[in-house]
């Protein structure tokens, strides 16, 4: 088990997106990592925020605090929203979790600790939501706000349009998909 985590690290730092894809599916490393960065920022794993942990690494969109307490109590458990909410305010703090601006539901972090302030795409008739982590952006931002005058910390990014299969879907016929609308209008006129 430890040598084929090592082998997805070692895909991981030579093609990302292999990796990528891979370890999303390898559900007890997300715990074990996360176990491993509490510890060494000095917290436990305790239960609460294991479960809250397994909530995340299963969910398909981003919940709120009142999400992760519903799906919880589906499984017969429970746990206040006061104290999911500190826990996912610890794991954002972790860069174990993100808390999404727009919404503030939050996700798991899924490139873990890569370089670069990790922001996101979310599609905006589906709801897909692709995490990406980028250096140049980071340090752009970071310049244009100390060319005002301003002391950037931290920055947080969401984009939104449409995905790559919500963009090529057709809505009605006769109709340009949603997204190719100033496309169509380009070609009749």
């Amino acid at each position: 088990m430890k040598r084929e985590l090592t082998a997805l690290i070692d895909i991981y730092i030579k093609c990302n997106n292999v990796a990528f894809a891979v370890l999303l599916c390898y559900d007890a490393g997300m715990i074990q990592r996360s176990r491993r960065i509490l510890r060494a920022q000095g917290y436990k794993m305790t239960r609460p925020r294991e479960k809250v942990l397994e909530v995340l690494e299963e969910a398909e969109k981003p919940f709120s605090p009142y999400d992760i307490q519903k799906v919880l109590a589906r499984q017969g458990k429970h746990l206040n929203h006061v104290t999911i909410y500190r826990i996912l305010d610890l794991f954002c703090h972790l860069n174990l979790a993100h808390k999404l601006p727009s919404s503030g539901k939050f996700v798991k972090c899924r490139l873990g600790n890569k370089a670069g302030c990790h922001r996101f795409t979310v599609c905006r008739q589906c709801g897909a939501i692709q995490e990406f982590a980028t250096n140049e952006l980071c340090d752009e931002e970071s310049k244009f706000a100390r060319n005002l005058g301003f002391h950037p910390e931290h920055h947080i990014s969401e984009t939104f349009g449409l995905c790559s299969n919500c963009y090529k879907l057709p809505q009605k016929a006769g109709q340009a998909p949603k997204g190719k609308a100033e496309d169509a209008q380009k070609n009749s006129i």
